[in-house]
Formats: structure tokens, C-alpha cells, sequence
């Protein structure tokens, strides 16, 4: 190897080595570290259903919880246990769980359903006190809604991703609380969140019906 060669060797190895520390020491004073929902954030999703619920229909009463079926999405199974979980805080009974078949590959948490399936629920089951949904909610245009105008529904309590028909759903009573994904950044949430629920309040907020 030549001189001049042995010396551009050299001084590419240390560029590399400073940029790496570079990195590094960036890394270490400045860049906030990505953050990706963990089971502890999970559970607190359905801890947080299970919380609304409660406040909803009281410590007492019957409910319908409609998810995927277990396996299907270990997020909506953490979601389910945590839920179960939180009821324990109650009288509150799981009259049944209605899960929605793995081939219906559109579904997932929070991802909404159909109107048709979510009539079907609210209708068949409408003795009960609360339906919960990890899986979401309709869109407020579903055709299908139009049937549910004037009749005595249960209450309805929701994991949604998309927080659009929320205000419609709201006003037709077809809703009535929603844990969504914050869209703004929450004031009153830790610059450094530390703890589960932190975590939770910084990357998602309920929503009511007004009334």
C-alpha cells in the first residue's frame, strides 16, 4: 500500500469515527427517543375503557364487548384483559363478547366497522346496558344507522382511531365515549412522560357526548 494511499485510509477512518461520536453525543444531549405503544401502554388503553364504562352506566350492569378474535391482534388482546381487569372494580357483567371472524382482514383496533354489524350488535343486544367496542366505530353516513333513529339503545363506549363521525354518532346517541389518538399535543402532559398512563395521556385523550 502506498503512502498516500495508507493516508486517505486514515483519514476516511476518522471521519468515520468522528461522525459516529458525533451521532452519539447527539443521541445523548438532544434527540428525544422514538416511542412505540407498549403492553404497559396497552393495558392502560383498556384499564381507561373499563374506567369510562363505569362512569357511564354505574357499578352495576350487563355489557357486550366486540372485538377480534383471540390471537388475531395482541394489542386488542391486551386491550380485552385489561378491560376485564378494570371491571373488577364493579358489579359489571360481561353479558357477551362478540368477536369478529379473522377473515375480515379490515378490522383491527380501532379501525371501525361496519354499519351493518354495529346495527346488528346495538339491536340484538339492546337489554344491555353498554356496548364496548375495541374495534371501533361506523361511519356516522352508514345507511344502515338510519334504522337505529328513535329506538332505546344501550350505551356505547369505543376504541376508534379516527375521531370524524365522533361529533355525529355523539349527537345521535350512537356514541357516547371514545378513547381516541390525540391529534394536538396535550398541555398538561410531562414534557417526559415516565409511567404507563403518562405515556397514555400524551398519545391519546377521551371524548364525551355533551350530553
Amino acid at each position: 500500500m502506498s503512502r498516500a494511499t495508507k493516508q486517505l485510509t486514515i483519514a476516511a477512518i476518522a471521519i468515520a469515527i468522528i461522525g459516529a461520536s458525533a451521532v452519539w453525543i447527539y443521541r445523548q444531549n438532544f434527540a428525544q427517543p422514538a416511542y412505540e405503544p407498549t403492553i404497559q401502554v396497552q393495558t392502560v388503553v383498556g384499564e381507561v375503557l373499563a374506567e369510562e364504562t363505569i362512569k357511564l352506566i354505574g357499578t352495576a350492569g350487563q355489557i357486550v364487548v366486540i372485538t377480534l378474535e383471540h390471537g388475531q391482534s395482541g394489542e386488542l388482546d391486551t386491550h380485552y384483559e385489561s378491560f376485564k381487569d378494570g371491571l373488577k372494580k364493579s358489579s359489571i357483567k360481561i353479558l357477551r363478547t362478540d368477536t369478529i371472524s379473522a377473515g375480515k382482514s379490515k378490522y383491527g383496533p380501532g379501525s371501525g366497522m361496519s354499519g351493518r354489524r354495529f346495527v346488528k350488535v346495538v339491536t340484538q343486544f339492546a337489554q344491555a346496558d353498554a356496548i364496548v367496542s375495541l374495534v371501533g366505530l361506523p361511519d356516522a353516513d352508514e345507511a344502515e344507522l338510519k334504522e337505529l333513529k328513535g329506538r332505546p339503545l344501550p350505551k356505547v363506549v369505543a376504541f376508534a382511531r379516527d375521531p370524524k363521525p365522533l361529533p355525529e354518532l355523539f349527537a345521535n346517541q350512537w356514541a357516547h365515549v371514545a378513547i381516541v389518538p390525540r391529534r394536538q399535543g396535550n398541555p398538561t402532559a410531562p414534557a417526559n412522560p415516565k409511567t404507563s398512563r403518562e405515556w397514555f395521556d400524551k398519545q391519546y385523550e377521551i371524548v364525551r357526548a355533551s350530553r
